[in-house]
């Protein structure tokens, strides 16, 4: 197992929910962090609960954002061993209640951004010879649901990039792994009318230190073995 001691890792998303998870995670195994947030309020948050981790704010629809977020590793924990590319955000409903702006939305958080994130980090892994990209995306990434179709398919576009760059650089010291969580309890769900769990009838979801595992499990595997995929469901999640 590779220690996550001294490791650089950056975590987009880190603010709530999963990517909050596992920043603490990191943080009690002594990583060297950069953690993304949306806003400096919520940033800054985080680097007065968890003294030395290294935070950046940026809204990761801004053109240049990708750019700025390898530079920021560079700048402040000295570059980026780990990516996890895990900010996004959830939408469901009939069809005809997507609006023409909830769609952009979707399609710029949940497939524009870390697309351009996963290839600023595929740069940088190349050019240091060695690295690890983990994008977070959702079971209904592999398998749709009732009321998930634009979601799930902003999900289904990056598992399609994550195997592609997993093919790519399978011969390379560059890993891609990509991480399918089921029903988990977080905030992506405040704004829902009728909760995700009663519809899928979940008695028991999964937490984000559940998906924070996961991810830490997929970190540390030794050097000749790739976590490609891997899905993580509650014990009563039947779809």
């Amino acid at each position: 197992m590779i220690s996550l001691e001294g490791r650089k890792v950056v975590v987009t998303g880190a603010t709530s929910g999963i990517g909050l998870a596992l920043v603490r995670s990191l943080h009690a195994a002594k990583s060297l962090i950069l953690a993304l947030g949306r806003t400096a309020e919520k940033t800054g948050a985080l680097s007065g609960a968890l003294p030395g981790i290294a935070t950046f704010a940026a809204d990761v629809r801004e053109p240049d954002f990708a750019k700025r977020l390898l530079a920021a590793a560079i700048e402040q924990i000295g570059g980026c061993d780990v990516l996890v590319n895990n900010a996004g955000i959830v939408w469901a409903g009939p069809a005809e209640r997507a609006t023409s702006e909830k769609i952009a939305e979707l399609v710029s958080i949940n497939i524009e951004s870390p697309f351009k994130v996963a290839h600023e980090a595929v740069a940088h892994f190349k050019k240091q010879g060695s690295g690890h990209l983990i994008n977070v995306s959702s079971i209904v990434g592999l398998k749709p649901r009732i009321y998930s179709g634009i979601y799930s398919g902003t999900k289904q576009a990056l598992e399609a990039l994550s195997e592609s760059l997993r093919q790519e650089l399978a011969r390379t010291q560059v890993q891609i792994s990509c991480i399918e969580p089921g029903m988990t309890l977080t905030e992506l769900h405040r704004g829902f009318k009728e909760h995700p769990m009663k519809a899928m009838q979940v008695t028991t979801p999964l937490t984000p230190q559940d998906i924070a595992d996961a991810i830490v499990f997929t970190m540390t595997r030794p050097a000749h073995v790739t976590i490609a995929n891997l899905v993580i469901l509650p014990k009563d999640q039947k779809t």
